[in-house]
């Protein structure tokens, strides 16, 4: 048996490989255990008051140039309390992103964690204004799941499976189009009712993503 994450994922086993249809389940990703209150902790490093948090590695596919140069269309709007704070190991495409962030004048306004422990990332995701995903890369990902379990609201590539993983959960950018990523940021950041609104789709969506419903289909 083949188990995939998505019907894309279903349906790109399908254009791959010769196999049967009967023999692939979808099993969609559940949200992971250490976001359980009881296996959180505070993080302890002071932070800015309004961020938006990234947790990607530093691969190219994850996009953050991208996302750098919309962050910069931001600042030229004279929005100066927001900040972006990336998690990740610093290895990758590090060097090249915090390049960028130089050429972009924007270093006081990105936060560079390195690799954050398991135990500290609920804290990260509620502290944040909104979690931002703009991986080119799926079909579907864990991280935006994380973000809604815990109330942070999300704004996510619009790629692959991402829809059909988050339905209305999430605001939608083309990854491609920094242009999108920032009129995404502006609006999220902007309306709070929006915030409140996203809060409340990606808790109930998340009700779906259990651990034990995912045993269950297992």
């Amino acid at each position: 048996y083949i188990f995939t994450d998505s019907n894309l994922g279903k349906k790109q086993i399908l254009e791959s490989y010769k196999c049967s249809s009967k023999k692939i389940f979808i099993l969609p990703y559940t949200i992971p255990s250490y976001l359980n209150k009881n296996k959180s902790r505070k993080f302890n490093k002071k932070l800015p008051k309004k961020f938006l948090f990234y947790p990607a590695q530093f691969w190219q596919h994850k996009n953050h140039i991208n996302l750098l140069h919309a962050f910069k269309k931001i600042e030229k709007n004279k929005i100066k309390d927001l900040h972006l704070v990336f998690t990740g190991t610093k290895n990758q495409f590090y060097d090249e992103i915090l390049d960028e962030v130089k050429k972009l004048n924007i270093s006081n306004k990105v936060i560079f964690l390195d690799r954050v422990q398991d135990i500290f990332m609920r804290d990260l995701y509620k502290k944040s204004l909104a979690t931002i995903f703009v991986s080119s890369l799926g079909p579907t990902n864990i991280p935006p799941l994380e973000a809604i379990s815990v109330g942070s609201p999300l704004i996510c590539s619009n790629v692959y499976a991402m829809k059909e993983q988050l339905k209305d959960a999430a605001v939608y950018v083309d990854p491609k189009n920094s242009s999108s990523i920032y009129r995404a940021i502006l609006m999220v950041y902007k309306n709070k009712s929006l915030r409140k609104r996203l809060i409340i789709k990606g808790r109930n969506l998340s009700k779906s993503k259990d651990k034990n419903i995912f045993n269950k289909n297992f």
